[in-house]
């Protein structure tokens, strides 16, 4: 497939061709402290399944995330595999899912052959603020915030270069900014059609001021 990019005006830049209203799986992805949780917060509001339980505070499905998070023997490999096998199950379960987790590069490549129609969102934050959210939350400091970050980032790049799969690049500052564009944006890319109520739920989710919040559809 040959590569395009469109640049988009405010929050996002879609690199490859727009996808077929097809069933397809949402995968978000970036740095912690990166604004990960409030994307993927949205998406879900918009009508994509992206974590088990509605009252989850970081808008992630727990049990993929803490399957390679485990520790078992075997290792990665392992733990791929048990990634896998919930992946098989989710897609059993619904046509349009999706998960997020900013450790997704860890195994990424190793089961992305067991995720169906993939199409990333690829989170980007100014540095500086990821680094200062690790601070104010006692995670970790200055320099070492600014450093995953930075080395995050460079891995996905590299990740999702290779993949070569539909991917939204998306400002969170850009999306925070201006909401409307954003719901707009991740809708057209996802091939979506939310209702007036979806699209405030998701557009209300990101909230300026930040932090954690329970997402319920």
């Amino acid at each position: 497939m040959k590569r395009t990019h469109k640049r988009i005006g405010t929050p996002a830049a879609v690199a490859i061709a727009q996808p077929r209203r097809e069933p397809k799986t949402v995968v978000v992805v970036g740095s912690g402290r990166g604004g990960t949780s409030a994307i993927a917060g949205s998406i879900h509001l918009l009508g994509i399944r992206m974590m088990e339980d509605e009252g989850s505070l970081n808008s992630e499905d727990s049990e993929i995330v803490r399957a390679y998070q485990r520790k078992r023997p075997g290792g990665h490999q392992a733990a791929a595999r048990e990634v896998a096998r919930i992946i098989e199950e989710r897609n059993a379960a619904h046509d349009f899912w999706g998960w997020k987790d900013p450790s997704a590069d860890l195994y990424l490549e190793s089961v992305i052959n067991h995720v169906r129609n993939p199409h990333f969102v690829f989170v980007l934050r100014n540095l500086l603020d990821v680094a200062l959210s690790h601070v104010a939350t006692r995670t970790g400091t200055l320099e070492a915030g600014f450093d995953s970050a930075l080395k995050r980032y460079a891995r996905y790049w590299d990740i999702l270069q290779k993949l070569h799969c539909p991917t939204l690049m998306v400002s969170y500052e850009r999306a925070v900014l201006d909401r409307n564009a954003f719901v707009k944006e991740v809708s057209n890319f996802l091939g979506m059609k939310p209702s007036r109520s979806q699209a405030k739920s998701a557009r209300d989710f990101l909230d300026p001021a930040g932090g954690y919040r329970p997402t319920r559809s």
